[in-house]
This record gives C-alpha cells, sequence and structure tokens, in this order.
C-alpha cells in the first residue's frame, strides 16, 4: 500500500463498531464517520474521498437513494456495504445497479476489511489513473485532428 494515507468515509449508526475496527488501521487511513446523508455528500463535495463504507446495518435511511445519487456524480468513489443481510441478489443489485466495490458480512468485517480496503483505494487510483491518460488521449486528438484540418485547407 502506499505511504500516503487516504480517506474513507464511514456512513454508519455510531452505535455500531465499523469506525473503531477502521481506528486498528489508523496509520494507512484517515477516516470520516458520517451518519446522515447530508454529511456524506457534504464530505464528498468537500475533499476527495476515495473510499466510502456504508454500513447499513440500523441507518434509518435507504443506502440505495444514496448510492444512486452518488454514481453519477463521483464515479470513481470505491463504495463497500457491510450488511447483516446478505443474500446473493442483494449483493448483485448493488454490484451491478450501484457500482459496489465490495459487500461485506458482519462476521467477515475483522478479517477482510484492510484488504478490502487496500483494494478498493488500488481501485480508485486505476480509475484517477485511467481518467487522466482519456484526457491526455483526447487532447491528443484533437490537436491531431487541428493539424489534419490546417494539411487538408492548405
Amino acid at each position: 500500500m502506499s505511504s500516503k494515507k487516504f480517506t474513507v468515509v464511514c456512513f454508519e449508526n455510531p452505535a455500531n463498531d465499523v469506525q473503531s475496527q477502521i481506528q486498528k488501521f489508523s496509520k494507512d487511513y484517515t477516516i470520516i464517520s458520517v451518519s446522515d446523508k447530508k454529511s456524506v455528500l457534504k464530505q464528498l463535495d468537500d475533499s476527495e474521498i476515495r473510499v466510502l463504507l456504508i454500513d447499513e446495518r440500523n441507518l434509518k435511511s435507504d443506502y440505495t437513494k444514496i448510492l444512486e445519487g452518488l454514481k453519477g456524480k463521483f464515479p470513481a468513489l470505491t463504495r463497500i456495504i457491510i450488511s447483516n443481510d446478505v443474500t446473493k441478489e442483494k449483493v448483485l443489485e448493488a454490484v451491478n445497479k450501484y457500482h459496489v466495490f465490495a459487500f461485506l458480512s458482519e462476521d467477515k468485517i475483522s478479517s477482510e476489511l484492510k484488504k478490502i480496503l487496500s483494494d478498493a483505494y488500488t481501485k480508485f487510483k486505476k480509475i484517477k489513473e485511467r481518467e487522466k491518460l482519456i484526457s491526455k488521449l483526447q487532447s491528443s486528438n484533437e490537436q491531431l485532428e487541428f493539424m489534419l484540418r490546417e494539411k487538408l485547407i492548405s
């Protein structure tokens, strides 16, 4: 993992212990815990958040509505869900419809969280790198098109 810390926003019910689980790895991550949709959006708007960890256990709001809204606005954001209700249908919907990177059951938090967060950060970096390459390619294409038009005109 990179020596640079990255930010994880943990959208959870304060009564749950996800943040305390992540604190074990705090040398690798900056953790921001929020408990409402407004705070999630504010954090995402205010800084470059790389990972959103949604603990849907005991959340009053429907996390799928939040994910739906985030999909277009923050496409590089890596989304991870922790749930007590892990069914095949729920996982498929989360991955296919909301572009969720990982879906953890409660009993897997301790054993798999560090690896999943590391993988999520790697995925985020690759998406950002791809976006930069696409931007460079588009710029090069525009320059080539301009040169071609100039050549055709002369």
